[in-house]
């Protein structure tokens, strides 16, 4: 019985090699049999206790919906003492506030955590994967202070509210252009979704939608069918095919227009267009690295943890994450 594992591990592994691996050159480094999850899950970006906190606060969340402030009690960690949910309609879904968290110079921990919830989060599937991607941000930010600096938010002065394709370029009204309009849009959108801590995080927040999956999958194709209808892989396909039409653009007068806006709508600064352009492949290649390799090892990992649980139902399935 034994071997026989060993043998379905090894086809699995095989496959996620070759089969999404190979694609683009990249390659899978975990020993056969072996499963390193804490160690994986670091690489991943996901910080040791991310779930098990984001858990905690997601079930007293939900016992106290009828609050506006929530204090989560009996909860610390080595990098924060407190955690403070505050729930406001005036965030798109949920946001971790910088600006209100200190580190106590004593202990050298954040002395209080705050995060900012939308009530029509609360109640859904979406709460526990977004506590995960903005507590991220929060361990990003803790480890960026002990180094003098921190999540640098500037980077894009709008498109923060832009955590969803369901917004529109049409505050962008003083452009007669209709093109330009949403080449506008497209531009503060991708501004705000390049920032460096957005990928962890979004690694975070899909590893959450696979928590949350109490379904059995008989195939790792159906895992990645499964992620890549998440909410952050669709925002990364959006980074590729919308960084494509600044990519493209030949006309000079469009490239002129495209600088001014990125001094408009953020702290970048680049001397010529093609060093922008420089800039958004590198970006993207990192989000690449993040998606297309890290990915199916979540998903390997996922499916290979099934082995260790009795699942209600087997089957194979395809699904939107609600």
């Amino acid at each position: 019985m034994k071997k026989i594992i060993l043998e379905e591990s090894f086809i699995t592994h095989l496959f996620v090699e070759f089969y999404y691996g190979s694609r683009h050159g990249l390659m899978l480094s975990e020993q056969i049999g072996k499963h390193p999850i804490e160690l994986l899950s670091e690489q991943y970006g996901l910080f040791k206790n991310c779930e098990t906190i984001a858990r905690t606060i997601s079930s007293f969340i939900k016992r106290n919906y009828n609050r506006q402030i929530i204090d989560i009690p009996d909860l610390s960690d080595k990098w924060f003492k407190k955690i403070t949910i505050v729930i406001v309609d005036w965030v798109n879904q949920a946001a971790y506030s910088p600006n209100r968290c200190e580190i106590d110079k004593q202990t050298n921990i954040f002395d209080r955590l705050i995060i900012y919830i939308n009530p029509s989060i609360v109640g859904s599937n979406d709460l526990l994967p977004l506590l995960m991607h903005e507590l991220t941000h929060a361990y990003q930010d803790y480890n960026l202070r002990l180094h003098n600096s921190s999540l640098d938010y500037e980077f894009s002065k709008k498109g923060s509210d832009k955590n969803s394709l369901k917004d529109s370029p049409d505050e962008y009204q003083d452009i007669n252009d209709n093109k330009l309009r949403e080449l506008k849009y497209e531009l503060s959108w991708l501004l705000y979704h390049l920032n460096d801590f957005e990928r962890s995080s979004y690694i975070a927040q899909i590893t959450g939608y696979l928590k949350k999956c109490n379904q059995r999958f008989l195939k790792i194709s159906d895992v990645m069918d499964y992620l890549k209808n998440t909410i952050p892989y669709q925002n990364y396909e959006v980074i590729y095919e919308w960084s494509e039409h600044f990519i493209n653009i030949n006309d000079e007068n469009a490239k002129n227009k495209i600088m001014e806006w990125i001094d408009e709508l953020s702290s970048l600064s680049f001397q010529r267009y093609s060093d922008f352009i420089i800039w958004l492949k590198d970006k993207r290649k990192k989000y690449r690295y993040k998606f297309d390799k890290i990915l199916p090892k979540i998903a390997y990992e996922h499916f290979e943890m099934q082995r260790f649980t009795k699942p209600a139902t087997t089957h194979s399935i395809r699904f939107k994450p609600s």
